[in-house]
């Protein structure tokens, strides 16, 4: 690999998030003291007065014996300047910790493998039934970008490649209603998005009084009863998403879009693969938001 290639590649990261952080972090690592200083012996006092007789110059001279005597007794014994001290205590250990966890989160084997731990599991979610007959099809959303923007613009990047994977399923099903949930802006977004698509207004439906994936569905079950229906989501987030529709008995038919990590074959290793990058970080937050919360579901009693 070309020297001046991999400089500059080492160089863009140190200008990235995650890079500047690493980069702070080691310093303070390395900022950490391994000594300790320790003052100098106190000097001994020096007689400043001027002799302005032979009694005051003896008075002064037997003071000055005096404190002389006092300094050599109270002054320590000689002592390196420095001495060794423990390398740093607890403050190294978290700023190591923390400077191995952030790395280890930004870099793209660590990132995959969290993400493949938990999508591996809708790869043999039930694939859809013969002659399967949709009549809805929900589309959970992930959160809108700026209310500001245009309403196709609006929807955050994982909102809008669920709403596609959403879309090419309505063309398989096309006599099914289109169901967004979530929060208005992003229900309006979605729906902007799905009329754009020639998706007649009548077969879209909106619920706005979810605010997570439970909330889905609970709000929901009204309106889909007991009826199958397919539930598009991510991939990443499909597992938890089933598992809270079937706890509230539903019966959803899960289609897992927007794929991350690479579940078979791996990751052919590269020198590259171990930069860190903010979109690595990303990823391994979202997995471990999703394990973590398919605990807590358990806990709760919430899945089936």
């Amino acid at each position: 690999m070309d020297f001046a290639f991999l400089l500059k590649k080492m160089l863009t990261v140190l200008v990235t998030p995650v890079g500047m952080v690493l980069a702070l972090l080691i310093l303070a690592f390395l900022a950490i003291p391994t000594r300790k200083v320790l003052p100098l012996p106190r000097q001994r006092r020096k007689d400043k007065g001027a002799v302005e007789s032979s009694e005051d110059g003896q008075e002064n001279d037997e003071e000055g014996s005096a404190n002389e005597k006092e300094d050599t007794e109270a002054a320590p014994e000689p002592v390196p300047l420095f001495t060794p001290q423990k390398q740093g205590g607890a403050a190294t250990f978290f700023v190591a910790g923390a400077i191995f966890l952030l790395y280890g989160l930004s870099i793209e084997p660590v990132s995959n493998l969290l993400v493949a731990t938990v999508e591996k599991r809708v790869l043999s979610a039930d694939s859809i039934p013969d002659g399967f007959s949709a009549t809805y099809i929900v589309v959970l959303p992930s959160g809108v970008r700026d209310e500001t923007l245009p309403l196709e613009s609006r929807l955050s990047y994982v909102s809008l490649a669920r709403l596609h994977g959403g879309l090419e399923w309505w063309k398989r099903f096309p006599e099914a209603t289109l169901v967004f949930s979530g929060t208005s802006e992003e229900t309006e977004a979605m729906k902007a998005v799905a009329l754009r698509a020639e998706v007649p207004e009548p077969q879209i439906l909106e619920e706005t009084e979810a605010r997570d994936t439970r909330g889905h569905a609970v709000y929901l079950g009204a309106i889909l009863q007991q009826q199958p229906f397919l539930l598009v989501t991510s991939a990443l987030h499909l597992p938890r998403s089933l598992a809270l529709f079937q706890g509230e008995g539903l019966h959803p038919v899960g289609v897992p879009v927007d794929f991350l990590a690479r579940v078979e074959g791996g990751i052919e290793f590269e020198p590259r693969h171990l930069l860190p990058k903010a979109m690595f970080l990303n990823r391994s937050e979202r997995a471990l938001h999703e394990m973590v919360g398919m605990i807590w579901a358990e806990i709760r009693g919430q899945t089936s």
